[in-house]
């Protein structure tokens, strides 16, 4: 009986000690992790309640109010872009040492390659995932949905009826709660050089791949990406690296923690697609800084974070390589961004 009552004791203390660390990091002076845990709760659909709960709506806008991003638009300077001879580059060498320390992210290299694809495995303080390289930008492009407007297609479905190397998610789709089926996608696609969808818009958030195969990211209307000569693209969530320089601030908290998918591309033309898992207990997420940091690292010369959260997956070599989020695995998708 002593040592039900002591071990009963220690869990009160325990448990105060919880609710009392939880409570003076939401409402006490330190206005970071208040601002973390608001923004990573509001940019979900389903568990925007554990910010609604805690705190008052005032308060909630404030912290979304604040989460601009400092991209003046500026144009990607495609002319800095200088891609190598297609025909050598499957004799690329990707068997470089490649770990390191960056702040609080070390990331370890070549789990898999083949003649144009490198996997990465990528890992950092709380959250894991993979940077797929691909030498040859050519070999990069975008597929849809058959039943675009009605349904999306899961990575692993796709895969059965068409060969590719390797693929992640691409744009964004109305989800209503969370719970949509990926059939209607929002801004634009583009797909082998033809125009497959828009939403009726001034400009759109779009990165593609124009015919010499380097990848323009910007907001453009749709006169302007129609005289970009562009072969596949799709709209994304935000930028992160223009012309080499990195976008988002240290300060910034913009969408806290999450799932992440990224692609962006070296100044010598390779691919870089990253998947960082999110909302599990080996990976909680990654913040929108930590995602450019690795772009960076990588040597990416323009980059942004595609639709993310429970949408974000890889698939390589005949398997899903990352662990989406939701419990019921991957989500129904309306566009991908595949490796032939």
């Amino acid at each position: 009986m002593k040592i039900i009552k002591k071990l009963f004791k220690i869990f009160i203390i325990l448990l105060l000690f919880i609710i009392g660390s939880t409570a003076f990091l939401l409402y006490g002076p330190f206005e970071k992790p208040r601002e973390l845990w608001i923004n990573t709760a509001m940019s979900t659909y389903t568990h925007q309640y554990l910010a609604t709960f805690l705190f008052p709506k005032s308060t909630i806008d404030k912290v979304l109010s604040q989460n601009s991003i400092n991209d003046k638009n500026e144009k990607v300077n495609i002319k800095s872009i200088d891609i190598k001879n297609l025909e050598s580059l499957s004799a690329f060498n990707f068997n470089k040492s490649n770990e390191f320390d960056l702040q609080e992210n070390s990331h370890k290299s070549d789990v898999s390659s083949n003649d144009y694809c490198n996997l990465n495995f990528i890992s950092g303080k709380g959250f894991k995932g993979y940077l797929l390289t691909i030498s040859d930008p050519s070999m990069v492009s975008v597929d849809v949905t058959e039943n675009l407007n009605e349904r999306g297609i899961k990575i692993k479905d796709y895969i059965k009826t068409k060969k590719v190397s390797a693929a992640i998610n691409g744009g964004g789709f109305k989800d209503d709660s969370g719970h949509g089926n990926g059939g209607n996608p929002l801004g634009i696609i583009i797909k082998d050089s033809k125009i497959i969808f828009t939403e009726d818009k001034a400009s759109y958030n779009f990165i593609g791949f124009n015919k010499d195969n380097i990848l323009i990211a910007g907001n453009y209307s749709l006169n302007e990406i129609k005289k970009m000569n562009i072969r596949d693209g799709l709209s994304y969530f935000c930028r992160l690296i223009v012309n080499g320089k990195g976008l988002i601030e240290e300060s910034s908290n913009n969408s806290g923690i999450q799932p992440r998918t990224a692609i962006g591309q070296t100044k010598d033309g390779k691919i870089l697609m990253l998947v960082i898992d999110g909302r599990q207990l080996h990976s909680i997420g990654a913040t929108l800084k930590q995602v450019q940091d690795i772009m960076l690292e990588y040597s990416a010369y323009n980059a942004v974070s595609l639709d993310g959260g429970s949408s974000s997956v890889m698939y390589y070599k005949n398997e899903i390589v990352s662990k989406p989020s939701s419990q019921y695995g991957e989500r129904f998708l309306p566009s991908i961004f595949i490796v032939k």
